[in-house]
């Protein structure tokens, strides 16, 4: 059985994201930053970050590394669910 406490619940989600790409060196390296900012009922202001850089050596090649913060956010069942496993061995009901 699955149970919800609070039964109903109204939440809000608010998502910016802002990134630059760069070209360091022309038609060989790169550099991209962003960040992520978001505000959520659940896990309040978070903001994730992320730096990428990559370099095409030729036409064929390409090394690129990158660096971020990740932020899960839990699902309605993690924040407020409630799981009710019941079980009956038949031997002991008549």
């Amino acid at each position: 059985m699955l149970q919800f406490d609070p039964e109903r619940r109204d939440w809000s989600t608010l998502n910016v994201f802002a990134q630059n790409t760069s070209e360091l060196v022309p038609d060989t390296l790169f550099l991209m930053a962003g960040t992520k900012l978001t505000d959520h009922d659940f896990v309040g202001l978070q903001w994730q970050p992320s730096v990428r850089a990559w370099w095409t050596p030729s036409g064929l090649q390409t090394l690129w590394a990158a660096v971020s913060r990740r932020v899960r956010v839990p699902s309605r069942l993690e924040e407020d669910g409630l799981l009710v496993f019941g079980y009956v061995d038949g031997g002991l009901v008549t």
